[in-house]
């Protein structure tokens, strides 16, 4: 890498960039999804709860396919929700998983 002469920062070599740019443009790479501004309640509640899952796998050390494991759900069900991609859940589906974790939980609407 490149380092850039105003800041000292690295910058990624053209080859680098060119990477960067054909793997993220295939449609089936896998990226952590950021929430959009315009977002529903119903996708911001379910970004909320993919969240928890992802803290809670990582304040227990859990590889995914434990969480899945946990879960009851496939591994490549779980990759999806520690990368945000919610799409294929249901809001009621989703709550019944993070049941599973903390039967306790509840889940509070603010308005």
């Amino acid at each position: 890498m490149k380092k850039r002469q105003s800041d000292n920062l690295e910058f990624p070599s053209s080859a680098d960039l060119r990477w960067a740019r054909k793997k993220f443009s295939d449609p089936h790479f896998i990226g952590t999804r950021v929430l959009s501004k315009n977002a529903t309640l119903v996708e911001r509640a379910k970004y909320d709860i993919c969240g928890f899952f992802i803290n809670y796998m990582y304040d227990r050390k859990l590889a995914q396919k434990d969480l899945a494991k946990l879960l009851g759900i496939d591994a490549s069900r779980a990759n999806e929700l520690v990368h945000y991609r919610y799409e294929r859940f249901t809001l009621d589906r989703l709550l019944k998983l993070l049941e599973k974790l903390n039967p306790r939980a509840s889940f509070k609407l603010v308005a």
